[in-house]
C-alpha cells in the first residue's frame, strides 16, 4: 500500500453540495487540502465553501482559498472548466474525487432507454471523461519531486455503491452503472500503476443523505431487511483515512453493506434467495 498525505494536496471534488460529498469537502479542509468543489446548486456550494474557508482561516493557512464551480458534471465544458480552474487556482491537481451520482428504483423491464442512458451518463461516463481530462495533471503530480518529498501522491477516488458489487432488485440499471465504474477503476489502477497514479474504489451502502430525495425515478423499492444507514460524516472519514493509508477498495461505515459483499462472495446462493425475497 502506498501511503499519502492530504495536507497541501490539490483536490477536485464532484457532487459536493450535500451528503457524503459535503462531508468530504469539510474534512479535506480540516486536513489542510486545497479544494475545488463542483456541483449544480450554487447557494449550497457558497455556504459550503464559506465554511471551508473559515476552517482555513482558523488554521492560519497561507494556501489559496477553497472555491467552487457551478455546473452539471455530465457536460463536457463543465468538466473541462473545473479542471482548468483547479489548475489555475492551485497550480496543479493531486486528488480527483468522482462522487457525483444519482439513482433510480424501478424494475429493469420498466427502465426506459432514456433513464438507462441518464444513469450511465452520470454514474459512469462522467467519471470516465472527467478522469481522462484530469489525467495529464495527475501524471504531472506523480512526476513531481516536490510532491514525493512532501508525501503527496496522486489519487482518483471513485464513489460507487454496494449495489454495484451485488445486484439488488429495482436498483438494476443504477447498480449496473456502478458495477461498470468499479470494473473501470480496477482496470485503470493496473494500467497506471507504473506512472504512480493511484485509484480507490468506494462502495457505500445505504447512507443518511439526499439519495432517495433526488431519485431519477421511484416506482418500486426492494423489501430489504431493516438496517441502519451510515452517516455521511462517518463515510467521509473512512474514505479519507483509506486514501491516506493507500487502500484500494473499501466498504465504508456500514456493517450491512460489508455483510452483503462478504456473503455475496462466499454464499452466493444464499444471497440469491434473500434477493428473491426482497423483490416480492
Amino acid at each position: 500500500m502506498c501511503k499519502r498525505k492530504l495536507r497541501g494536496a490539490r483536490v477536485l471534488l464532484t457532487g459536493g453540495s450535500s451528503g457524503i460529498g459535503r462531508e468530504l469537502a469539510l474534512e479535506l479542509a480540516r486536513r489542510g487540502a486545497n479544494v475545488c468543489v463542483l456541483a449544480r446548486r450554487e447557494e449550497a456550494l457558497r455556504t459550503l465553501v464559506d465554511e471551508m474557508n473559515a476552517l482555513r482561516a482558523a488554521s492560519f493557512s497561507s494556501d489559496p482559498e477553497h472555491f467552487y464551480v457551478v455546473g452539471n458534471v455530465c457536460a463536457s465544458d463543465v468538466r473541462e472548466q473545473a479542471v482548468a480552474e483547479t489548475l489555475e487556482q492551485f497550480g496543479g491537481l493531486d486528488l480527483l474525487i468522482n462522487n457525483a451520482g444519482a439513482g433510480a428504483t424501478t424494475p429493469v423491464e420498466d427502465t426506459t432507454d432514456e433513464l438507462a442512458c441518464e444513469l450511465f451518463d452520470l454514474n459512469f461516463f462522467s467519471p470516465l471523461e472527467l478522469t481522462k481530462t484530469a489525467l495529464p495533471a495527475l501524471k504531472e503530480s506523480a512526476a513531481s519531486q516536490e510532491n514525493k518529498e512532501r508525501g503527496i501522491r496522486p489519487l482518483v477516488i471513485n464513489v460507487a455503491s454496494i449495489v454495484g458489487v451485488r445486484g439488488t432488485p429495482y436498483y438494476g440499471v443504477y447498480g449496473a452503472a456502478k458495477a461498470a465504474l468499479i470494473a473501470l477503476t480496477d482496470a485503470w489502477r493496473a494500467e497506471l500503476s507504473g506512472v504512480g497514479v493511484g485509484f480507490l474504489t468506494v462502495t457505500p451502502g445505504t447512507t443518511a443523505s439526499e439519495f432517495f430525495d433526488v431519485l431519477r425515478e421511484d416506482t418500486r423499492r426492494p423489501n430489504l431487511p431493516a438496517h441502519k444507514p451510515a452517516q455521511p460524516k462517518a463515510v467521509a472519514l473512512a474514505v479519507l483515512n483509506a486514501a491516506e493509508k493507500g487502500k484500494r477498495r473499501i466498504v465504508p461505515a456500514s456493517s450491512s453493506a460489508k455483510w452483503l459483499g462478504w456473503f455475496s462472495r462466499f454464499f452466493p446462493s444464499l444471497i440469491d434467495l434473500l434477493m428473491s425475497g426482497c423483490a416480492r
